[in-house]
């Protein structure tokens, strides 16, 4: 997930918005590492494109908790993307 994290950054870097970051494809490599290990990364993005989150839940790793991350700059366990108008780690 941090992977994901700092692909999501230079994403924004490069073309100022998080939108079209689903097409990337630094984020589905990302998206397909996850998958290899049995979960997936449920990803918002707000409909301005200017800040996202992202989860997992390691399924058999970290006793199932989830981790989070988002645009501004949370990364850890026991997260959960909040309002989908902002979304973002709580």
């Amino acid at each position: 997930m941090e992977s994901f994290k700092n692909w999501a950054m230079i994403y924004n870097i490069k073309k100022n918005t998080y939108q079209g970051l689903l097409t990337d494809i630094n984020i589905i490599k990302e998206q397909e590492e996850i998958k290899k290990i049995g979960s997936k990364i449920d990803i918002y993005i707000d409909s301005n494109g200017q800040s996202y989150c992202a989860k997992t839940n390691f399924i058999g790793l970290s006793k199932n908790k989830i981790y989070c991350v988002d645009s501004f700059g949370y990364s850890g366990y026991d997260g959960y993307c909040g309002s989908l108008d902002i979304p973002k780690c709580k």
